[in-house]
Order: structure tokens, then C-alpha cells, then sequence
């Protein structure tokens, strides 16, 4: 395996700017839209000429999904959980939940939106009269992933540890043993794989088959002081990248018969990559905090 940067010299493009501010950035990936959330609430904008088509203004608004390639778009609003129809004027919201809510994530499987907060995690069904339902925890719950196949959700919390659920199993886990809160994790393609920071290495837990419980995680690399972004590679299901705040990028190779192989790229500003994206050709896509970017090549067949 092998990293080697392709583009170093470019600056991140400007967008105009929105009333919302900006906390994060999501655009769609076939439709020619992007949603931007941010302290004053979500706006939703075409690419090629910025233009906007929805914007929903008066809550503190963490972050936004789309649902696969549909038009629908969820976002967290203050304390409720709003949906779009982009390609209309359909909006529904949810009820009020008991805090401001930090993350959301849709089940893949039945569209339903679970999103996290203090309390626990809220499950809903935008556009439906379905009630919610509360998976609950004592604390606050920052991020979340949730496997392709909605078997599990698993979050990451203030209190420095992994909560994992199965609703339909009512299987409850809890990992501890953390450093730093975890406020990043992420299934791979096919929901084997859950890795997450909240130590300077990355954790890995096994959940195939029976799930996690009685195994032993992998903890990989010296992250400083913990990963800042963790992203699994599309195709390759056992190949994942991780980025620090000291500008350093790592790709960890779980194909490996015996130590995961593992290779680096540290950028030229040692500023905090806090964009990381596969690309379509593999390549990895990064931005840090000073405005700069690059794209490094990843071979793994090395």
C-alpha cells in the first residue's frame, strides 16, 4: 500500500454566503444540490448556480443526510428533526425532543431517521404518523452510525464511551475504557467493521455475524490526540483512512493476514483535516482548517 499526494496547491472553493452560517456541508450525489447547516438553521442550494431552493431559518441546526440518492433531506433543528422533499415544497418535522439534538443518521432499510441527543437516541418516520421512540441513555449522545442493514446503532457519547443498540433484538452493549469523548465513528460498506476515536487509536470492533460482545478490538495507530475524521473505503471493505489535528493522514490495510498494513501523509501547514472523502477513483480527498487541500493517491495493492 501507498500514498502519494496528486494536488497540493490548491485552495478550498468559496461559496457565496448563506444566512444560516456554516457548521457543515452535504451535497447530493446525483441531483446538483447541496444543504447547509449551521447556527441559524439549514439552506439548500443548487451547485451550478448556488441558487437557493429551501431554507428553514430559527434553530441551531448541527448537521443534514440525504436519503441514498432520493430528494429527501433530514436535518436537526434545535430540538426537533426536520425532512425535505427537495424536488417540492414537502416539509415535515418532528416533535419537540428534551435537547438540542448533535446527530442523525436515516436506517437504510425503512427510511426512518434516528438522531441523538441528551436522553438517548430518538427513533422517527418523516412524512409518516408513526409516533417516536426512544432508545434511552442517561447523558448525551454526540454521533452516530448505523449499519446497512439497520441491525445496529451505535453512538458515540460525552462520557467517553461507545453505546450500542439492536432494537429489533434487544440486544445493549456499552464500551468503555475511552480517553476523550467519542465523537467519531463509522460502519464499512457492509457493516462488519465499526471503527471509532476516542483514544489516540482508532478502535475497531468485529460486528459480523453475533455482533461485538466477547471480542477483542483492534487499536490501531498514534492519532494526536485522536482521530478527527474516520472513513471507510466504498468498494474495499477492509480498508479505511483516518485524519488527525496535526495534519496527518493514515490508511490502515485490515487485509492483512497478520498486522494491519498502515501508510501516512502529512500535509505541508500541519493544520487539523477535518474534510476527508473517498473519491470515485479511489484517491483521498482532504481539507484542513488553514483553507488548503489535496488529493493523495491510495494504492493498496502494494
Amino acid at each position: 500500500m501507498a500514498l502519494r499526494p496528486t494536488n497540493e496547491s490548491g485552495a478550498l472553493l468559496e461559496l457565496p454566503p448563506s444566512k444560516v452560517g456554516a457548521l457543515s456541508i452535504k451535497a447530493h450525489p446525483v441531483l446538483g444540490l447541496y444543504a447547509i447547516s449551521g447556527p441559524e438553521g439549514l439552506e439548500i442550494r443548487e451547485i451550478q448556480n448556488h441558487q437557493t431552493l429551501h431554507i428553514d431559518l430559527g434553530a441551531w441546526t448541527t448537521t443534514s443526510q440525504w436519503y441514498k440518492s432520493s430528494s429527501k433531506l433530514a436535518a436537526t433543528f434545535g430540538r426537533k428533526v426536520i425532512a425535505r422533499d427537495c424536488l417540492s415544497d414537502k416539509r415535515w418535522e418532528s416533535p419537540e425532543f428534551e435537547a438540542t439534538l448533535h446527530d442523525l443518521c436515516w436506517l437504510p432499510q425503512n427510511g426512518m431517521i434516528a438522531s441523538t441527543g441528551y436522553g438517548g437516541v430518538n427513533l422517527t418516520a418523516p412524512f409518516r404518523s408513526t409516533a417516536a421512540e426512544t432508545l434511552e441513555f442517561k447523558g448525551s449522545l454526540l454521533r452516530i452510525a448505523i449499519s446497512p442493514n439497520s441491525r445496529w446503532v451505535v453512538t458515540g457519547s460525552q462520557d467517553s464511551t461507545l453505546q450500542v443498540f439492536s432494537p429489533k433484538e434487544d440486544i445493549r452493549l456499552e464500551m468503555r475504557g475511552y480517553l476523550r469523548k467519542v465523537n467519531e465513528l463509522a460502519f464499512n460498506s457492509t457493516g462488519s467493521r465499526l471503527a471509532n476515536n476516542g483514544s489516540p487509536e482508532v478502535t475497531v470492533w468485529d460486528f459480523s455475524g453475533a455482533g461485538p460482545k466477547g471480542r477483542k478490538p483492534l487499536q490501531l495507530g498514534q492519532h494526536r490526540p485522536t482521530a478527527i475524521r474516520i472513513k471507510w473505503h466504498p468498494k474495499n471493505e477492509l480498508v479505511f483512512a483516518t485524519s488527525d489535528a496535526r495534519g496527518v493522514v493514515r490508511v490502515f490495510d485490515l487485509n492483512q493476514r497478520q498486522e494491519p498494513g498502515v501508510e501516512s501523509w502529512a500535509s505541508e501547514t500541519n493544520a487539523k483535516i477535518c474534510v476527508l472523502e473517498w473519491m470515485p477513483d479511489g484517491s483521498l480527498f482532504c481539507a484542513d482548517t488553514s483553507g488548503r487541500c489535496a488529493t493523495v493517491s491510495v494504492d493498496t495493492s502494494k
